[in-house]
């Protein structure tokens, strides 16, 4: 396997690196130079060992991480520190990372923090998957405003899934822009209808022209996407921000024509 140089994506089971690189010699010092998408099955508890054994590639620039089913509570609210942690000893560069993937059995649980930390060290992502569709479902514990960080650090993000709260209400403030965002889905996170008109006022100030967004449950905002109008906008918008929503109103209706 070590004489695969031009090796640029493996997959690999939680136990080639558990083992450590005595036992296991899956990836041998100084191998797969070219390697550059890391896909783990591997369980949350043991992510940080598993980053932190010599032998894991610090040439990843896409890590997509499906946990195993049989993970505590408690491993996947620390998943997201523990990696970042693992990194940092490691010296693998989060800053050159494009796609950041957690597919999760539970709900991973994360909370604003996470999202800040894992913005400022991933700036140059273009693709985020926190456990949007977890098997055990409880309440979101993220509001809509968790997708501020990633807005203001991210500039080349142009997907997004994550198990986020649909309902929450926005604060009403200026906010970055994403200016590649092409996807955002919520999840399994379901949309009341009343509260569309907030959600849409809110992303239509976040993302200037959406393609895609999407909740698993509802497809309202969609719906509420197509059918914004001046009249929406001077229900919703404080005078202060009605210059900037016009012309996010202009390409939403541009792009959902």
């Amino acid at each position: 396997m070590s004489h695969l140089p031009k090796l640029r994506e493996m997959v690999t089971h939680n136990r080639s690196f558990r083992l450590g690189p005595i036992q296991d010699h899956a990836l041998e010092d100084g191998a797969f130079l070219a390697l550059t998408v890391m896909k783990l099955v591997v369980r949350l508890e043991d992510i940080e060992d598993t980053m932190q054994n010599p032998d894991f590639p610090c040439t990843v620039k896409r890590l997509c991480i499906r946990s195993l089913p049989v993970e505590e509570d408690t491993a996947a609210k620390t998943a997201l520190c523990d990696i970042k942690e693992a990194a940092d000893t490691r010296r693998i560069g989060l800053q050159t990372f494009h796609k950041f993937a957690i597919r999760n059995y539970r709900h991973l649980d994360p909370v604003d923090e996470n999202c800040e930390m894992l913005a400022r060290s991933m700036s140059n992502l273009r693709c985020i998957v926190l456990g949007p569709n977890p098997l055990v479902r409880t309440a979101p514990s993220l509001a809509l405003m968790a997708l501020v960080p990633f807005a203001k650090y991210c500039q080349f993000m142009n997907r997004m899934f994550l198990y986020l709260d649909g309902n929450s209400i926005p604060q009403n403030q200026r906010l970055p822009v994403f200016n590649e965002i092409k996807i955002l889905g919520f999840g399994l996170s379901p949309l009341k209808e009343v509260n569309t008109t907030h959600v849409i006022l809110f992303l239509s100030k976040l993302i200037r022209t959406p393609s895609c967004t999407s909740s698993s449950f509802d497809s309202s905002v969609i719906i509420g996407a197509k059918a914004m109008t001046s009249s929406f906008y001077e229900q919703w918008a404080s005078p202060e921000d009605k210059n900037d929503v016009i012309s996010s109103r202009k390409s939403w209706q541009t792009v959902n024509k």
